[in-house]
């Protein structure tokens, strides 16, 4: 799991991504966006749409499948960052292989 220092210097905890607790979102090497080992925001979006038509909201609570609230909370957290892009292996095996699906369906 990530982490990011939190407004006391403490470290808080980025769900769906992994890492040490001295791990800062700020703090991976920059490398150009949309590389096989990086996720953007925008390839992120496209990813929560394909999973979203994959497996829609159900129930009459319309809660999100367990594939799209996986992403979303990656996506969430990114914007809480202010990250533009994050490195693929950051990320929790589940959201890697939900990542994996998608850009494998991609023509």
């Amino acid at each position: 799991m990530i982490t990011s220092t939190g407004t006391a210097g403490s470290a808080v905890a980025v769900p769906g991504t992994k890492g040490h607790a001295d791990t800062d979102l700020g703090s991976f090497p920059a490398s150009p966006y949309n590389s096989a080992m990086d996720i953007t925001l925008a390839d992120l979006e496209q990813a929560i749409n394909y999973w979203r038509a994959a497996r829609p909201s159900q129930g009459e609570e319309r809660a999100l499948s367990p594939e799209v609230n996986t992403l979303a909370t990656v996506y969430a957290m990114m914007i809480y960052h202010q990250s533009k892009a994050l490195p693929i292996e950051a990320l929790e095996p589940a959201a890697r292989q939900l990542i994996d699906t998608w850009r494998g369906r991609q023509p």
